[in-house]
């Protein structure tokens, strides 16, 4: 192993490879021991390893995208999506890490499972075109969630529900909230009026592929209905109906609000959110079939990807309603 001083040649192959290639790798190409090549990096002011080449550690990436969830939480969700993970290794330790352009290349093919409302602009240096209008409609959603109920708002949902002349879209609209937030507002406030039901129209095959694809560039339900003429709640319901179709037949409803009252129904393996217990029981306490996942192991709801979801061709006939 040489001891020799360091060559030019040398230097400038430790400059150019400084956080790309492994510094074993390099201590063996150069024939060097790795902590000559970690002090000889730190004399010319390489820096961490980690902060070297195009590489982010999975870490900075989490705490650029902001606070609406945990290292873990990212990792175990974004994994699911095909997320673009690498592995780096620094002499026995190993690092998640993410190529930056992987890692906008993915986003943009995920847009509807991200959220960049506390997305710091040019966190991670150059971004592309189609972030900003992202990071606005997130904004834009995260504003109509935030806000507190006021006495005045209060008292005008109680008078246009008393009218009984105003849907729930029309509500969500002259308040600026979501649709679930005017439900759930109406529950709080233990209001038995309800907002006037829109009239029924079939789905057209022009009105599903719209939706769907707005959903996938990251666009509120909000904003979706409104361009195509429905309710939030109805474009919601078809994407999900889209997704899964069994899950919303009365077998499938009726099972689930059968099983309820058991908690410990999202424990057993037989149990999904989407489509209910699948040897379809009744009562989980006199269950001799009940058995009880892995704690380990990921609760699983049974929606098929929403990737799989976008070929609503082959999955909708033209005017199903």
């Amino acid at each position: 192993m040489s001891t020799a001083a360091w060559t030019p040649e040398e230097i400038d192959y430790l400059m150019e490879n400084w956080g790309r290639t492994s510094i074993p790798h390099m201590a063996k190409k150069l024939d060097r021991s790795v902590n000559a090549v970690i002090l000889k990096a730190k004399k010319q002011g390489l820096g961490a390893f980690l902060d070297g080449g195009e590489l982010v550690s999975f870490a900075q990436l989490v705490q650029a995208i902001g606070k609406s969830g945990s290292y873990s939480w990212y990792r175990q969700k974004w994994a699911r999506y095909g997320f673009p993970f690498r592995q780096k290794k620094v002499i026995n330790n190993s690092f998640i890490m993410v190529d930056i352009r992987e890692f906008w290349k993915w986003a943009e093919q995920h847009k509807d499972i991200l959220n960049f409302s506390d997305f710091e602009e040019y966190a991670l240096g150059k971004e592309p075109a189609w972030v900003n209008e992202k990071r606005r409609q997130d904004c834009r959603k995260r504003r109509r969630e935030a806000r507190e109920w006021t006495p005045e708002e209060d008292s005008r949902l109680r008078g246009m529900l008393k009218a009984h002349r105003y849907s729930l879209d029309e509500i969500a609209e002259a308040l600026n909230r979501r649709e679930g937030a005017i439900r759930r507002r109406i529950d709080t406030l233990g209001m038995k009026e309800r907002p006037v039901r829109n009239p029924g129209k079939w789905w057209t095959q022009e009105e599903i592929e719209t939706m769907q694809r707005l959903h996938a560039e990251g666009m509120a339900w909000e904003d979706i209905g409104a361009r195509i003429g429905r309710t939030a709640s109805a474009c919601r319901g078809r994407y999900e109906r889209l997704l899964n179709p069994d899950a919303m037949t009365r077998e499938v409803r009726d099972n689930k609000k059968a099983l309820r009252p058991f908690f410990q129904k999202n424990q057993c393996t037989h149990y999904t959110k989407a489509c209910g217990c699948d040897i379809r029981g009744t009562d989980c306490d006199a269950c001799a079939e009940y058995r009880r996942r892995d704690p380990e192991e990921s609760f699983t709801t049974g929606w098929i990807s929403s990737k799989a979801g976008h070929d609503g061709k082959a999955r909708v006939m033209e005017g199903t309603p």
